[in-house]
């Protein structure tokens, strides 16, 4: 188990290691390098970290150094994190400006279709300008409220 750094401001996806004094420049790098039980770690930044759509399958921790500085911006666009067959922990992070419309795009987190042991949960984190049709709870969670043996904590 390790800590993968993050910084937007200082990162480098090219050269950085992960650690915290080499830190990656995107969340987007960071999932191509964690294993299971690893920790992705934002540190504060005054760039915003890009909120994009990726599949989470392995445990692991996310958190941010402080809500208030670290920022997953959507920009406006549908994006969505789908999670299969894992245990997930956020934490400290502002999710912002993501617009979760079109077809099969049904809210920023998402449980893997054919998945029942899948465990997401939120502490500390703030929700703003989330939308999927004018719903904020449907642009937020998918199937919240159908998907068997899911579990999501608020």
């Amino acid at each position: 188990m390790a800590i993968r750094y993050l910084n937007a401001d200082t990162g480098n996806d090219t050269t950085g290691t992960g650690a915290i004094g080499a830190p990656y420049a995107t969340f987007a790098k960071a999932l191509t390098v964690y294993v299971a039980g690893d920790t992705i770690y934002f540190q504060n930044s005054t760039a915003n970290y890009s909120f994009l759509t990726a599949t989470i399958d392995k445990n692991c921790t996310i958190t941010g150094q402080s809500k208030s500085g670290v920022v997953l911006n959507g920009s406006g666009g549908n994006t969505q994190w789908t999670m299969k067959n894992a245990t997930i922990a956020v934490s400290n992070i502002t999710f912002y400006n993501a617009s979760t419309v079109g077809s099969g795009i049904y809210g920023m987190f998402a449980p893997h279709g054919a998945t029942s042991n899948t465990t997401l949960s939120f502490t500390e984190c703030d929700f703003k300008d989330i939308h999927l049709a004018s719903h904020v709870l449907a642009g937020i969670w998918s199937q919240l409220s159908i998907t068997t043996g899911l579990i999501y904590t608020l």
